[in-house]
Parts: C-alpha cells; structure tokens; sequence
C-alpha cells in the first residue's frame, strides 16, 4: 500500500466485550498504521481474569487487590503499559470499561494523540473532552489519522497559537497558526505561505517557538 502520509503506532483502548474491536485493528492495519492487539498480543496470549482466577469477578476489596497483585496480572498489565508506552496514538472504542477510561487519561497526560470512537447508546462522560478527537464513525478516525502528521512539532500547540518554525539551511523563519479541524491539531500559514508539515528527519523545517500556547 502506498502511504501519502506517516503511519502511526496505535494503541486500541477497548474490551474484551467490545465486538468491533477486531474489525478495528484490522483496518487501521490496513490503513498502514502498527496496531497494538491486547487480544492477540505478539509472543504471548492477551490476558484475561480467568487466567488469574477461576473465581469470576465483581469480588471483595481484599480479593480485587489479591489478585491485581498475581504474576499473571502483572504480566498482563506489563504488557498493556508497555503498548501505551511505544504508541503515539491512543483510540479508544465504545462501549468499553473502566481500564480503556484509565488509558485514555494515561494518554491524555502523556500528550499522545487520543481519539474516541464513539458509539451509539452509551452514558455521555464529561471528561471525553480531554482526548483530541470525537469521532462518530471509523471512517472519520481513518481519515483524521491520514490528515495527522506524527512528526509534527506542532502538536503541544494550542488552538490559536502562533507557531514559529525556522529552517534549518537558510535560517528562514514562518509562522503558522494552530488550529483544530475535528479537534486535531494543525497548521495554516499565518503570513500565506505554506509550511512543511514533516520537520525533522523528514524536512528541513524546526519548531522554535509558540505565542499563546504550546511549550
């Protein structure tokens, strides 16, 4: 498949009693992106409680932290943790549980790109607001995906800021102006002219500072 843009290592924040989630990872792989599948994670098997214990939950305070504290779990948990760690992108997926909730915020604080999928029926959460994009249909996650540069020093920008990028052979600086197109971050020109998007190893173009947001 020929990419026109940067692939992502995405993470899928879901459950095991979310029925799309395979159709998902099958087509953000497909889309060209690294996908990360708490069911079929590589080498190992994805964790499950009946792995831990036969004894299915809700169970006791005193159990709940048995348990969480069993090799198996910790297994489980390094497994997951360490996903979220190598992931640039988190999508969460509706309907889903407390942990999918837990790793969102994870990612929200870690500054990743965070996404919702979210699904018809379900309880409305306030704090949905933290993640980047809400998006109604996988189509429109794909499709933000595509429009998301991953190298892109932009990313901390608020909407509004004026960011300031200076080119590394020539010493040139242009600025551009953050904004929010299905709440992902990027960049118009502010002075008319357009800008590379691929700074870095990828283009000739650094970030160098940003007025009214970002760091």
């Amino acid at each position: 498949m020929a990419l026109r843009y940067s692939p992502r290592r995405i993470y899928v924040a879901s459950s095991w009693r979310t029925p799309q989630q395979p159709a998902v990872v099958e087509r953000l792989r497909a889309e060209g992106h690294e996908v990360y599948d708490f069911r079929n994670p590589e080498g190992r098997t994805g964790f499950g409680w009946r792995q831990a214990t036969e004894e299915p939950p809700p169970w006791s305070a005193e159990r709940t932290r048995e348990v969480l504290a069993l090799p198996i779990s910790q297994a489980g948990f390094d497994s997951d943790f360490n996903a979220m760690k190598w992931a640039d992108t988190l999508v969460m997926l509706q309907p889903s549980g407390r942990s999918a909730a837990l790793e969102l915020g994870w990612a929200c604080g870690a500054r990743k790109l965070t996404m919702v999928l979210l699904a018809d029926g379900q309880e409305p959460e306030l704090m949905l607001k933290c993640a980047r994009c809400l998006c109604t249909s996988l189509d429109e996650v794909c499709d933000l995906l595509r429009r998301y540069d991953p190298v892109s020093l932009a990313f901390d920008a608020a909407p509004g800021a004026v960011v300031r990028y200076r080119h590394r052979d020539t010493g040139e600086v242009r600025t551009a102006r953050a904004g929010a197109i299905g709440g992902v971050i990027h960049l118009d020109a502010a002075d008319g002219r357009p800008i590379s998007l691929r700074p870095g190893a990828s283009g000739p173009w650094e970030r160098v500072g940003a007025d009214g947001g970002g760091a």
